[in-house]
């Protein structure tokens, strides 16, 4: 999967998906970029955005954060998109 493609998915759905962390385990995470599941903007921590071909920040619903990681330790097929909170 590219960077596009899942920046695409986040913005619409709550997506599971398994990366490998620098450290060599795995994580399993539970993440979005739908703007209505985020916390509110004067709430979020002010974060410094780095410009990375392969880094994607994502909001952890399970964690209730913000955590990054790059596209190229995403896991193949570990990436599981939930519909059913789709709101048009």
């Amino acid at each position: 999967m590219n960077k596009d493609r899942m920046i695409h998915y986040l913005k619409h759905f709550v997506v599971t998906f398994t990366f490998r962390k620098s450290d060599g385990s795995d994580r399993t995470m539970v993440g979005t970029l739908k703007e209505n599941l985020l916390p509110p903007k004067d709430t979020q921590s002010v974060r410094v955005q780095t410009t990375s071909e392969t880094l994607i920040h994502v909001y952890d619903l399970e964690n209730k954060g913000w955590r990054s990681f790059h596209i190229n330790t995403l896991i193949p097929d570990s990436v599981s998109i939930k519909t059913d909170l789709v709101l048009e």
